[in-house]
């Protein structure tokens, strides 16, 4: 799991931390009933957010894969890539983010249907890799244009910061018969 992931999953952890903060503070309250009153709805909140965090680690954990990061030749910008797998619900999506080394938050380059090969462990579509230092190539299969009941079409931008983001829609093999 790559660093920008964890930024971006740690924002649910401020209501366990506020949650906590609030019972420990409590503790200064004067009088007794708004003490009891402050601790009570404070543990309510702590507990149902430690669940909602746990759940939605565990979801994460099972419909999601990542593939290694891949750094640019120059070392300078890290392109990460997940997927949500849905399964028998449906297709699974793939995102691609783009970060620089040195920041933990990421931006999305593309975002749109994409598949892994579980046979091998490895992605399979899209196919991102780093052209250059400054080009980032991302090669992707989409054969629909609009909202066909499977997502929108996917999206990839041409540039972020100073990295151009080369995007190539590819056509669907159609299988042989």
């Amino acid at each position: 799991m790559d660093i920008s992931e964890v930024v971006a999953f740690s924002k649910f952890l401020f209501p366990v931390a506020i949650s906590w903060m609030i019972f420990r503070i409590a503790k200064r309250v004067h009088y007794r009933w708004l003490r009891i009153s402050i601790k009570t709805v404070a543990s309510v909140v702590f507990v149902c957010s430690v669940f909602l965090v746990l759940l939605l680690l565990l979801v994460s954990v099972g419909c999601s894969k990542r593939a290694p990061p891949m750094h640019s030749p120059d070392g300078r910008h890290v392109a990460v890539l997940s997927y949500t797998l849905q399964g028998a619900l449906g297709y699974d999506y793939a995102t691609v983010y783009l970060r620089s080394r040195w920041i933990p938050w990421a931006k999305i380059v593309y975002s749109g249907l994409g598949s892994w090969d579980f046979r091998n462990d490895k992605p399979s579509d899209p196919e991102v890799r780093w052209l250059d230092g400054a080009h980032l190539s991302v090669k992707y299969y989409d054969d629909h244009y609009g909202k066909e009941g499977r997502g929108g079409a996917a999206t990839c931008v041409n540039r972020i910061e100073e990295v151009q983001i080369v995007c190539e829609t590819l056509n669907v093999p159609i299988p042989e018969r």
